[in-house]
């Protein structure tokens, strides 16, 4: 696929002085759980983890911060792309040790479900209509030259925020607007042209 090139995999070579498989399995889900800290190409990973891999592969801490950016790297790829096993091994160029590939393909996959899960929890998101209701309403207007009747409509909307834990119930907001009769006729034709605009994008 020719997503990696043989210089950028050298931080990958640490990983063949591993002491165990679980070993590696937990460096790899360090990379993803410290992936959002810092930015992609130097994630910020807090020291005494670095330490501590640097200690288990051999290395120093900057040659394990370097293979925390290349593994979160290989991760977002095979995560957001939705690669099976063969796909991920094809990520890395043939000079990588070929073990350590089907390994690492390995725990993305066994992993990927509740990566997937996490980031979809993570994701900001708007909040959503629950419940919709109306009513028809008359105000009495009166000043001292006249008295009239003026019909209005009072729409009744149920909000749910976005949830901001998965194990946080989201509040529920009850809104309400007070429409006019020429209120409504704009508002219609702004959601009237929303409906057409998705039903082209859909059609497409």
């Amino acid at each position: 696929m020719g997503f990696l090139d043989t210089s950028a995999c050298s931080p990958l070579e640490h990983l063949l002085n591993a002491p165990s498989k679980e070993t590696v399995v937990e460096i790899c889900r360090d990379a993803f759980r410290y992936r959002n800290a810092g930015t992609a190409a130097r994630p910020l990973i807090p020291g005494a983890v670095l330490k501590r891999v640097a200690g288990e592969l051999s290395c120093d801490a900057s040659q394990a911060g370097e293979l925390f950016a290349l593994l979160a790297r290989i991760i977002d790829e095979a995560i957001f792309e939705g690669l099976d096993g063969h796909s991920i091994v094809q990520l890395f160029p043939e000079t990588v040790d070929k073990k350590l590939k089907q390994l690492i393909a390995a725990v993305i996959l066994d992993n990927s479900p509740q990566w997937r899960q996490s980031l979809t929890s993570s994701q900001i998101s708007l909040p959503k209509l629950k419940s919709f209701d109306w009513r028809a309403d008359v105000k009495i207007s009166s000043d001292k030259s006249s008295r009239m009747s003026v019909p209005t409509a009072l729409v009744e909307m149920q909000l749910e925020s976005a949830p901001t834990h998965k194990d946080v119930v989201p509040s529920v907001e009850n809104v309400t607007l007070e429409l006019t009769a020429a209120t409504l006729d704009t508002m219609l034709d702004g959601l009237g042209k929303i409906r057409d605009q998705l039903t082209s994008v859909s059609g497409q």
